[in-house]
């Protein structure tokens, strides 16, 4: 076994889309930025969660993202985020990280998801685990 405390628990801040036919195909990555575009320009019909990966779900009337062809994404943000960080405190690892941290939104309008996105890294020890 490997010592928790050598460990760093690394999640995305990007989604994965899918095109549903008769089973989901993977289509690619979706930025996190881009899905907030998504709700921006009105292309969500609908949002739910996933009980077993904690991440949201978006479908898409037409594509989520121009030039992929998939209405329907995968995606963290804070909300879902914060009790997935919060398991790396709970299981005494050595911190938390993301990929690719120029994902975030950058108009002045989405500062508050900005800001939210950090304050669930910065606080991955203070948050209490879900349930096991």
């Amino acid at each position: 076994t490997v010592d928790p405390s050598k460990l760093v628990l690394g999640l995305p801040w990007y989604g994965q889309l899918y095109k549903q036919i008769v089973a989901p195909i993977n289509m690619g990555q979706i930025d996190y930025k881009d899905v907030v575009k998504a709700f921006d320009e009105g292309k969500v019909d609908k949002t739910s969660h996933d009980k077993d990966s904690l991440s949201k779900i978006i479908n898409c009337h037409g594509d989520c993202k121009d030039g992929k062809s998939a209405s329907k994404a995968w995606y963290d943000d804070a909300e879902t985020l914060t009790p997935k960080f919060a398991l790396a405190g709970k299981n005494k690892l050595r911190g938390v990280g993301m990929w690719k941290v120029d994902n975030l939104p950058t108009e002045d309008k989405h500062a508050d998801l900005r800001t939210a996105m950090w304050k669930a890294v910065k606080d991955w020890q203070a948050v209490a685990a879900p349930p096991a």
